[in-house]
């Protein structure tokens, strides 16, 4: 015979400091760079030189919408890091959907990781041309930059791995339910 006071409800899990340190940084560089994009997009009212000489010299005043074009990156910047700053305190707050873009955003990370590895291996050593007799100092200081930037990448690949497994994890997605 089991008493009501004799069931024990079960203890929720303590948050896991691999989402909040994931949230925190994505909120730290989200909003870090929310502000740096709205002081560059305070540069909408300084128009570049060209466009500025070719309104001066038609005699009309620059359009607004000729103002964004001209600094459309800088708008781009400005969504992006918005929404990176949204997805941070939204992961704090445990929204799966958070789980999920960061997910992605990591996924992307991978393959721009690795378009970067074939770069480095395939088109750089062209691009240097070695035929065209450099010393044999430089090309070793090519040949030493070459794998200390794959072993970065790699490195950089392990670590990105091993979140996007970590987020996938029973544990963490259970924390987001």
């Amino acid at each position: 015979m089991v008493f009501e006071s004799q069931i024990i409800s079960p203890v929720p899990s303590p948050p896991s400091a691999l989402v909040n340190i994931m949230a925190w940084i994505l909120a730290i560089f989200g909003g870090g760079a929310a502000c740096v994009a709205i002081l560059k997009n305070v540069m909408l009212f300084l128009p570049k030189k060209e466009l500025a000489e070719a309104m001066q010299q038609s005699g009309q005043e620059i359009p607004m919408l000729a103002k964004i074009m001209s600094h459309s990156e800088f708008f781009f910047a400005l969504i992006f890091s918005v929404a990176l700053l949204f997805v941070g305190i939204s992961l704090l707050k445990r929204k799966n959907w958070a789980r999920i873009v960061t997910i992605i955003m990591i996924t992307l990370g991978i393959l721009l990781n690795i378009a970067f590895l074939v770069v480095l291996f395939t088109l750089l050593p062209e691009m240097i041309n070695v035929s065209r007799g450099e010393p044999i100092a430089e090309i070793r200081v090519i040949n030493f930059m070459q794998v200390f930037f794959a072993i970065l990448a790699v490195a950089f690949l392990a670590l990105q791995i091993f979140v996007i497994k970590n987020l996938c994890s029973q544990k963490i997605r259970k924390e987001f339910q």
